[in-house]
């Protein structure tokens, strides 16, 4: 090895790596892991990623007993880069009594409040998981004060168009005369969202704030933020914020695109007993920019043949079983946007029918106590054959039976049926019958001593 060529970190990490080696060779087992660390240790200087310092930050200014807020701890590398350790960081609240924190696993940081009255509450985060030690600090009320008011704002990215994203976030403010003493802008989550008028908009039910809105006219919407507080006598809150959204068009070089999950986005073929199309709509601003899904937010409707196929408000096509060769058109609308998607139904070529374990359609020989593996197959027009799903596997009806039982998992491609071990069953005949999309399908086993086919049995399929 040339060491004229090394670098003085180089040098010093290889010779502390032998080091740490021999003295491992020569340790007991359970010293290993004192060894472990400073490899480990060695392993992330050398590769620039050791953590030199670390940043706190938390979500909440404020919070009441049984309120949570969250800690995130942000490690400094020695390369410049960064990355989250607060799974790997310590922490200790002053005092120990307002407040409970997790430490490791997916919730660590997480923060509750606890006892009463206002409580100014230190937290003190150390990372030391080698021979370096970090230290950051944050503080965090814990309060059973009420807010005095609250205060709805707009988020800096809000476009004030419809069909896209409107975020909106809630302050709490607490004031004493005529001073504010705490402001916490993360108060989102602690208050019912509304608008009015309603029309043509909506509120996210899973992020709270998002508003978006469908309309064709411009139209000025208060948004509004209530508190209902917990406190004996406090009066209900809220905070109110004026918007205007206007309708976009082709003419501001917007584009509404609709797309079904294979990535179509003018038509597709399929047949009649194929399960379902999803759609989904992209609202495209920019060539240059990634386009936005509002698959949640455009109206869906058929426009052609309507009668031929069902189309549910999230955009999920599904065809009727008694149609014929036909299409439909599938039409996405949001404000004065709107693209539409045309869809082919053919039944040309379609061959469904059961088959057993070894590929064989009905009718089967068997003997009494044999189990017998059957699944329902599809042949399109270019005899490519797929097992699919059965809604039910049953007996059929109004028919001497041979005694059997059916095994059959829902949402599973196979049924199990399962002859009795009993002289009983000799000479006789078990009929299945497998149900997809309303139609039923048939297979026969014939039932003998010992399992060799006698008489040719045919069956129906309807």
């Amino acid at each position: 090895m040339n060491f004229r060529s090394c670098t003085f970190r180089q040098i010093f990490t290889l010779f502390f790596l032998l080091g740490a080696i021999l003295s491992l060779s020569s340790c007991k087992k359970g010293d290993t892991d004192v060894i472990a660390q400073p490899i480990a240790e060695a392993s992330e200087i050398n590769k620039g990623i050791n953590i030199v310092s670390i940043d706190a930050a938390i979500d909440r200014t404020r919070i009441k007993a049984g309120k949570t807020a969250k800690i995130t701890v942000t490690g400094l590398q020695a390369n410049g880069q960064t990355r989250d350790v607060t799974n790997a960081s310590s922490f200790t609240i002053t005092p120990s009594e307002s407040a409970t924190i997790v430490s490791g696993g997916e919730s660590a940081g997480l923060l509750t409040g606890a006892g009463e009255g206002t409580t100014q509450v230190t937290i003190d985060i150390t990372y030391a998981p080698y021979s370096v030690t970090a230290i950051a600090q944050v503080g965090i009320s814990v309060s059973d004060l009420e807010p005095t008011h609250i205060e709805v704002v707009a988020a800096s990215e809000n476009t004030n168009r419809a069909c896209e994203a409107q975020h909106f976030t809630a302050k709490a403010i607490w004031e004493s005369n005529g001073i504010v003493d705490v402001v916490d802008d993360n108060f989102t989550s602690e208050v019912t969202w509304s608008r009015s008028p309603e029309t043509a908009s909506l509120f996210s039910s899973v992020t709270p704030g998002m508003f978006a809105s469908t309309t064709a006219e411009n139209i000025l919407y208060t948004i509004t933020g209530k508190y209902e507080p917990t406190s004996e006598g406090a009066n209900t809150l809220s905070g109110n914020l004026d918007v205007t959204l206007t309708p976009l068009s082709a003419d501001m070089g917007a584009q509404l695109e609709l797309e079904d999950s294979d990535g179509n986005q003018d038509s597709k073929t399929i047949d009649v007993l194929e399960e379902e199309v999803q759609f989904f709509a992209f609202l495209d601003l920019d060539a240059e920019e990634e386009k936005i899904d509002i698959s949640k937010l455009v109206t869906y409707e058929i426009t052609t043949n309507p009668d031929s196929a069902t189309l549910s408000s999230t955009g999920l096509l599904k065809t009727k079983e008694e149609v014929g060769n036909t299409s439909v058109k599938v039409k996405a609308s949001c404000s004065k946007l709107s693209d539409e998607f045309t869809v082919d139904i053919t039944d040309d070529a379609i061959d469904i029918h059961i088959e057993d374990e070894d590929e064989k359609p009905t009718p089967s020989t068997r003997k009494p106590g044999d189990e017998v593996t059957l699944m329902l197959v599809i042949i399109d027009s270019e005899d490519k054959k797929e097992e699919i799903v059965a809604s039910e596997w049953r007996k059929k009806s109004k028919t001497v039976q041979a005694d059997f039982n059916i095994d059959f998992t829902s949402g599973e491609k196979e049924a199990v049926i399962v002859l009795d071990d009993d002289s009983d069953n000799e000479g006789k005949t078990a009929t299945i019958e497998a149900v997809y999309k309303g139609f039923s399908y048939e297979f026969v086993i014939n039932i003998t001593e010992d399992g060799a086919a006698v008489t040719s049995t045919t069956s129906s399929t309807q």
